[in-house]
């Protein structure tokens, strides 16, 4: 009896120990999860000069064509050299990182700066991953995307000389995608800023999604074929100081537009646009297929577009705004 006891004694204990292992290994597996989700912090993105071949990585010589840290690499090269927080490219900024770099990224949730004047020949993501290995963060949080005062950030499609061949699929995808889990609230707990940026030659310069917040300050796109703002699926965006044009209007590759509208307001999104400029654009200068509260315009210029304004919409002096000192 005594021997039966003490057996089960040691069974029980070895289960209670176990379960203790596996709830101590589940609270690290957390806690480690938790750490990457809980990354706020402010990382760089270098320029780049596309000399002196374009593509090339490698400069030769510390500090020059965009080398921000002066190590002679720019681009690819220096998204893995190590962990300085100091990236060639942004979708690489905007992730947990990799190689040498691993785990210094922001991993969408932190802040982005490109420190130095260059051209960025991808289309980014921001935001919840939509699939098994497509970029973004199963947990993402507040993302903030902007060049440094002074510096001419240009993402675009179109690279001259690609070594790669990579043009007419850039050209098809969107410059700046931000999107979260469909039919939830989860875009509506995180806010993405978009500032001081260059977007042209995509198929749409920027599309916002899923209930997404965003503030797009001081931007401009320019030349994209269908879109140069599509805000959709309820996202809520405040759009202010940025020029959208020549929407619709491209001479190579594929031309046909569709819809070709400058900024584009569809399945429930809303916005505010102040102090900016929809021109040039060869549908819509803005467009909005809901109601009149989902648009709201202050000091907004619409010129020499298809059409001007498509949809209802409410033009309103800004109660926040005054014209004395």
């Amino acid at each position: 009896m005594n021997s039966q006891t003490t057996h089960r004694g040691g069974h029980a204990r070895r289960v209670i120990h176990f379960a203790i292992f596996a709830a101590l290994l589940a609270f690290a597996f957390h806690l480690s999860a938790a750490r990457v989700s809980a990354q706020s912090h402010t990382v760089f993105v270098e320029g780049n000069c596309d000399s002196p071949v374009p593509g090339a990585n490698i400069v030769g010589t510390g500090g020059v064509c965009g080398d921000f840290d002066g190590d002679g690499r720019v681009g690819s090269a220096e998204d893995t050299d190590g962990a300085d927080r100091i990236f060639g490219t942004i979708n690489a900024a905007l992730s947990s990182g990799t190689g040498a770099a691993a785990g210094t990224g922001i991993n969408h949730n932190g802040r982005v700066v490109i420190v130095t004047s260059g051209r960025f020949y991808e289309s980014v993501f921001i935001g919840r991953t939509q699939c098994v290995g497509c970029p973004g963060s199963a947990n993402p949080g507040n993302v903030t995307l902007e060049a440094a005062p002074g510096v001419d950030a240009v993402i675009d499609a179109v690279f001259q000389g690609d070594p790669t061949g990579g043009n007419d699929a850039r050209r098809a995808s969107t410059g700046i995608a931000v999107a979260y889990l469909a039919n939830t609230n989860m875009g509506l707990t995180r806010m993405v800023v978009l500032r001081n940026l260059t977007v042209r030659n995509f198929a749409r310069g920027a599309e916002i999604a899923h209930n997404a917040r965003v503030l797009i300050d001081n931007c401009r796109f320019e030349n994209n074929l269908n879109y140069g703002i599509l805000l959709n699926f309820g996202s809520l965006a405040v759009i202010n100081n940025t020029q959208v044009s020549g929407t619709g209007f491209r001479t190579s590759g594929v031309t046909t537009s569709s819809p070709g509208h400058g900024i584009s307001l569809e399945s429930n999104a809303q916005a505010k646009i102040v102090n900016s400029v929809s021109a040039h654009n060869l549908s819509a200068g803005v467009f909005n297929s809901g109601g009149a509260a989902n648009l709201t315009l202050f000091k907004v210029g619409l010129y020499f577009n298809g059409t001007d304004i498509l949809g209802p919409f409410t033009a309103t002096l800004e109660p926040n705004y005054s014209t004395t000192n």
